[in-house]
């Protein structure tokens, strides 16, 4: 890729320091492991001098005695002036030296830059590793049983219960080294092989506990924090019971079909002063709406067998 090989300075007769290339390795042994951030981060640019101390250090200390605001000599170590042509030799190799040292901080921004983009395509390439990366202060150092639940949650594996974590932590630790951290190489074989079945087993064996302390669901506080919260709901269900209870004593031993209900009181269509409309009579003897109104001497008449039809035949029998 463009900008991972820096420039080399041009030689120069009689300088102090000799033409260094930058990144030297890189075409050579890294064109495989370009997109590699670890390996682009093993091989920053090479180092340059500031130029204010270019003087001071490496082949030029103990030469000068006094030097300028830019870092330039003035003195040499005994105490004399340079000549016309020692400054004029001087300017040059500062001038040459700043030239450097503004190119080491491009590549430097340039390398920096392209250290972050590696670090994002990683997560699309393998986030198992990109994930791995984001645990603890060091990238490729190895990590804790414990960070495993912060490993599962940056690489998205939200679905995963308290106890199925929990029994993921108890067989990881099968997988740890000496200092009982796991390594990428540890976590990438326990992750691809021994993970799957153990979640797959868990699952389908849902109902089956294993031994495991109760610290691993919740810390301490947070059960006596429940615990408590039950204690409360019990004393407010029995608060409203008792309520209840004081609410239907005060109504004494009066019943809703009692005299008040609609089956037992005098509206009531079944019972008491009502009249039924089958059975409805009044003062002036009035019979039921099948019994014809209109009365003789022999009597009431039903609305079928009316004057009418006895005239009939009466008629008939002339």
């Amino acid at each position: 890729p463009s900008g991972l090989v820096g420039r080399v300075a041009p030689p120069r007769p009689g300088a102090a320091v000799p033409p260094r290339p930058r990144w030297p390795t890189r075409r050579s042994t890294m064109d495989d492991d370009a997109t590699d951030p670890d390996v682009v981060a093993a091989h920053p640019p090479e180092t340059a001098v500031d130029p204010k101390l270019y003087f001071q250090v490496g082949e030029n200390e103990g030469k000068w005695l006094e030097y300028d605001d830019r870092g330039v000599p003035t003195k040499n170590i005994k105490k004399r002036k340079p000549t016309k042509k020692e400054k004029d030799s001087l300017e040059a190799e500062f001038l040459e030296a700043k030239t450097r040292y503004q190119q080491y901080l491009k590549d430097v921004e340039v390398w920096q830059k392209q250290l972050v983009e590696l670090e994002a395509a990683l997560e699309g390439r393998d986030k198992l590793r990109w994930a791995f990366r984001q645990v603890g202060e060091e990238k490729a150092a190895p990590i804790a049983v414990d960070e495993l639940e912060d490993l599962f949650r940056i690489a998205g594996w939200d679905d995963l219960s308290r106890r199925e974590i929990g029994c993921v932590k108890k067989t990881a630790a099968e997988f740890t080294d000496e200092s009982d951290r796991l390594d990428l190489e540890a976590l990438r074989k326990f992750t691809t092989l021994q993970m799957p079945v153990l979640l797959l087993e868990e699952r389908l064996q849902g109902d089956v506990m294993d031994e495991f302390g109760l610290e691993e669901l919740y810390s301490p506080r947070t059960w006596r924090r429940k615990l408590a919260d039950c204690d409360d709901i019990e004393g407010l269900r029995k608060e409203k019971k008792d309520k209840k209870s004081k609410k239907d004593s005060k109504g004494g031993k009066s019943s809703p079909r009692g005299p008040s209900s609609p089956r037992g009181g005098p509206s009531s269509p079944r019972g008491g002063g009502a009249t039924s409309a089958r059975k409805k009579s009044s003062k002036d003897g009035d019979a039921s709406p099948r019994v014809n109104r209109e009365t003789t001497q022999d009597g009431a008449a039903s609305p079928r067998g009316g004057r009418e039809r006895k005239e009939k035949k009466e008629n008939k029998s002339k």
